[in-house]
């Protein structure tokens, strides 16, 4: 699952997730231990993390948005996951979701996907 993504790449992804924990302002158990797994699937150790942590969401998404189409969507993935690991799918982690998917350029590509 790594899908080579960089240093720099793995904190925008951990500070995506985080947004998505938070989204809701309910942190579940379970999403922490989506949150942790997905790191260990992605190799991202505890000095990544903390890069992440404390990188802006917004500059997070910018990243995003410039990764390759394939890795957008390994982390809308990812960021689906945790949404679905508390078995509460919140209308706060939704809107986060698809404003993520927009500014990603996320949305795009599953519309000429499906076209």
């Amino acid at each position: 699952m790594n899908d080579n993504f960089t240093v720099e790449q793995k904190a925008a992804i951990v500070s995506a997730l985080i947004e998505m924990v938070n989204a809701d302002s309910v942190v579940a158990y379970e999403e922490l231990v989506r949150l942790n797994f997905i790191n260990y699937q992605l190799g991202i150790d505890d000095d990544i993390f903390e890069l992440g942590r404390n990188l802006k969401y917004d500059y997070a998404v910018k990243m995003i948005a410039e990764m390759a189409s394939s890795q957008k969507i390994t982390v809308a993935k990812l960021m689906t996951e945790i949404i679905d690991s508390d078995n509460l799918v919140a209308s706060a982690e939704l809107t986060l979701l698809s404003d993520f998917c927009a500014r990603t350029g996320i949305t795009l590509l599953l519309t000429k996907a499906t076209e």
